[in-house]
């Protein structure tokens, strides 16, 4: 089964060995919290499995409408979490060394979209030219 990507709402991953699908909702949102350089910064939720009400039901609208016979009898998905994810403005990934010159020896590989995951078996022969 491919991978489905609906409408840059979000994917369905192809089951597991284990029978599981996996979906995605492609909502953005921030975690913000004090930085002690007093900028407020965006990081990760101390648990990943508190999930809002408000997402859980837009999550689940999302099933339904892509494919609604899997929560027939109303079933709900058996887990719930939050994947970190870092997305750029227009959703490339970021290949680059710093752009401060104090920090030239430091590269970032980082960012992209929701779906960057698949890139990583091909992504390292293009890291590789930028540290060259």
């Amino acid at each position: 089964m491919p991978v489905l990507v609906y409408g840059a709402k979000g994917e369905v991953i192809p089951p597991s060995k284990d029978g599981l699908f996996k979906f995605t909702n492609a909502n953005t949102f921030w975690n913000t919290e004090q930085h002690p350089s007093g900028r407020r910064v965006s990081v990760p939720a101390l648990d990943q499995h508190v999930i809002p009400a408000g997402l859980r039901a837009e999550s689940i609208e999302l099933i339904r409408q892509r494919i609604p016979k899997i929560l027939s009898a109303g079933r709900t998905p058996d887990d719930w979490r939050l994947c970190w994810d870092a997305i750029s403005p227009d959703q490339n990934q970021l290949i680059a060394q710093h752009p401060d010159s104090r920090l030239s020896t430091l590269f970032f590989a980082t960012a992209g979209s929701f779906h960057s995951w698949k890139f990583l078996p091909t992504i390292g022969k293009y890291v590789v030219k930028v540290l060259n």
